[in-house]
């Protein structure tokens, strides 16, 4: 297990929105709080995620990112936060190399091939500040953790660079679906993730006419899954789940538009 004092090993892995987070893109803007877990869809993991969600607003106030790790895909990591009524904040595939980066933190346990259930905090100067485990059937105390990222945030007496909030949907997004396929599966668990359902309506064209005419209006052709934004859209799934998380979730860096 890695020690206090370290500095934390940095890493790039994608997360259930397709996007590429890289740990020292937080230093200087927040503080860290890595959640190694064993494996979606599985008890206790399925107790623990959707209480982190839950206060989100207490990491987020003590200025501290909480990133979810374990060696699922990010489809199942996509699938499974949408299954808990939606997980917003990223849950990093460490699925290729399995397991790399919990190895680099002396988390992964290789004969059951997956992490350890480990919590590490790291300071936005990129230094271990905790490190602990509760072992792979164990249970963390999610507020005690919310009150170890503030203490920590007290305690901090530097600057740190400001965050922009997101800019939000364009009030005529919407996305196209269809029945049977895999990607538009895909997307409305993305949506679910982002608790977009009030904000981002979809027309499914194998269900309804009338929402293919107007794909093939706004488009110029019927290529669904799509994300329509006035007259742009986008039918790369992975830039599509990108978009929706950039715009509605505050990271560090984000793509600027359509693409």
């Amino acid at each position: 297990m890695i020690e206090v004092g370290t500095e934390a090993p940095g890493f790039t892995l994608r997360d259930q929105f397709a996007r590429a987070i890289t740990l020292g893109s937080f230093r200087g803007r927040r503080h860290v709080m890595l959640l190694f877990y064993p494996l979606d869809f599985t008890p206790n993991c399925s107790r623990e995620i959707p209480q982190v969600e839950a206060l989100l607003a207490r990491f987020s106030a003590a200025r501290t990112q909480v990133l979810g790790l374990s060696v699922d895909s990010i489809y199942s990591h996509a699938h499974w936060g949408a299954s808990l009524g939606g997980v917003s904040f990223p849950l990093l595939s460490d699925f290729n190399p399995k397991g790399e980066v919990a190895r680099s933190y002396g988390l992964y346990l290789a004969k059951a091939g997956i992490a350890d259930r480990a919590t590490v905090l790291i300071d936005a100067g990129g230094t271990v500040r905790h490190v602990a485990s509760v072992g792979p059937t164990g249970l963390r105390d999610i507020p005690d953790l919310a009150e170890l990222c503030e203490e920590q945030d007290r305690s901090w007496d530097r600057e740190l660079e400001p965050g922009e909030p997101p800019p939000g949907l364009e009030p005529d997004t919407t996305l196209f679906v269809k029945d049977g396929c895999t990607l538009s599966t895909n997307l409305l668990a993305t949506r679910a993730n982002l608790h977009l359902e009030v904000a981002l309506q979809v027309r499914n064209t194998s269900k309804d006419p009338a929402a293919r005419t107007e794909l093939l209006n706004r488009c110029g052709k019927v290529d669904t899954p799509c994300l329509v934004v006035g007259t742009q859209h986008i039918s790369q799934p992975n830039s599509l789940m990108r978009y929706l998380a950039e715009r509605t979730t505050d990271l560090p860096s984000r793509a600027p538009g359509l693409r």
